[in-house]
């Protein structure tokens, strides 16, 4: 749970990368748990990093589309990982 933190507090890699990782790599016990106690801050990163592109804040604004886009970096940062990997392997489905 504090790897999640600290990436969060890093700012060098996005949370959606660090959650892939740590899911991918130390097979956290309940990933789903992980992932709900972190969602907020994972959008509020997401959210952070796309501030430049008027565009996108506007986009952004609703969490329902943050939390899909989240999703599909999860799942982008997965197959980067390993291309057999998906969201659904730890009981998790892109929205």
């Amino acid at each position: 749970m504090r790897c999640l933190e600290d990436v969060f507090s890093s700012t060098f890699e996005p949370l959606t990368t660090g959650f892939a990782t740590i899911t991918a790599h130390c097979e956290p016990s309940n990933p789903v748990v992980l992932w709900e106690k972190n969602i907020s801050n994972v959008l509020t990163d997401l959210r952070r990093r796309y501030t430049t592109i008027p565009e996108a804040v506007k986009i952004l604004e609703l969490d329902s589309v943050v939390l899909q886009y989240a999703m599909q970096e999860v799942q982008d940062a997965l197959k980067d990982i390993n291309f057999c990997l998906s969201l659904e392997d730890f009981g998790l489905r892109n929205q």
